[in-house]
């Protein structure tokens, strides 16, 4: 008997209440849950802390398509919270964006500036700090006092034009000055800046090495001989093939952390995470509803986690076309039962 493996699809996703996309991760959610990416509970993440807070200048070396984003999100998260004290400013570069601009070493500038300057403003920053070190925060502003802080923030939150032109206007004011502001910030205020760098799995070359030629001519020709080294750190998300390329232009000591591939078990809990089915108004674990065989059958050590989606709805799809309509079952396995 011939069926339609697309029809059976549908049905089936329909059964178990799933999106149209199920399991292409890409279409999920715009900002993954974290917890599935936090191995050996949270304890992988601890020591990717450790190893950015004592060093000035760290490769995160992640397997390609396997997370890279979302753990450089939770690690500014974490950095970022109370519990670390920490008088640090984070700076995340999206190097996909960064790679689309037309003058690579302006926008880089023009970034980190804007996302200092919007911490500041956004962060609550100068309720933290006190006295001289209040009135310099101000003074980069050009603001007299809190109150016209308060109100930057209040019409940021609240997405007014105005806010956004003054904030904007206040980091201009510094353009091709960013050494000087950053070592400003660290010896005027004791506030440190760290630049996050994150590198998609597939950028190309030409954008690796660009980035990293131009953190290195702003290392070796901006920063002077004066440049207090704790002022900045640097931590850069990308693959073992990117981090070689990236040696190629710039011959420094980077401090290494290598995350590991994901596991076939591991897989299955991402998509668990992403993916629940429900019925009668409850959720319930993936695993009612289609067996682990078939992520052992598509796993591949370093492979992105999008392409083994992709190869795990093809594999469903052809067990699919051999089941009859109407007999669908109710657990999805790579073995067709009669």
């Amino acid at each position: 008997m011939t069926t339609d493996r697309e029809e059976n699809y549908s049905y089936w996703l329909r059964l178990h209440r799933l999106p149209p996309h199920f399991p292409l991760l890409g279409g999920a959610v715009a900002e993954p849950p974290s917890e599935p990416f936090l191995r050996d509970g949270g304890e992988e993440m601890r020591r990717l802390i450790d190893q950015v807070l004592g060093g000035f200048r760290s490769m995160v070396l992640v397997p390609p398509g396997q997370g890279a984003t979302t753990l450089l999100n939770e690690m500014i998260r974490r950095l970022r919270a109370s519990e670390y004290r920490l008088f640090d400013l984070f700076v995340p570069i999206d190097v996909k964006v960064l790679a689309k601009a037309d003058y690579l070493n302006e926008e880089l500038e023009r970034m980190i500036r804007e996302d200092i300057f919007r911490q500041f403003a956004r962060q609550g920053w100068v309720r933290a700090l006190k006295g001289t070190r209040k009135q310099l925060l101000l003074a980069c502003f050009d603001m007299a006092n809190e109150r016209e802080m308060f109100d930057l923030e209040y019409g940021l939150s609240r997405g007014e034009p105005a806010a956004e032109t003054l904030l904007l206007e206040a980091a201009s004011r510094h353009e091709g000055q960013l050494a000087k502001l950053i070592r400003h910030l660290h010896t005027n205020l004791g506030i440190s800046t760290a630049l996050c760098f994150d590198f998609p799995h597939d950028i190309g070359d030409d954008a690796v090495l660009e980035t990293f030629r131009e953190v290195k001519w702003f290392d070796e020709q901006e920063k002077g001989d004066d440049f207090p080294p704790s002022a900045l750190r640097e931590t850069y998300f990308l693959t073992r093939s990117q981090a070689n390329l990236a040696r190629t232009v710039w011959a420094v000591n980077f401090n290494e952390f290598e995350i590991r591939s994901f596991n076939t078990g591991e897989v299955f809990s991402i998509l668990n995470h992403h993916f629940r089915p429900a019925m009668g108004g409850q959720s319930y674990s993936l695993l009612n509803a289609l067996s682990d065989e078939f992520v052992a059958l598509v796993w591949e050590d370093n492979q992105p986690l999008a392409c083994m989606s992709r190869h795990l709805k093809d594999k469903m799809l052809d067990v699919l076309a051999a089941i009859p309509r109407g007999k669908i079952p109710y657990q999805l396995t790579p073995e067709v039962k009669p």
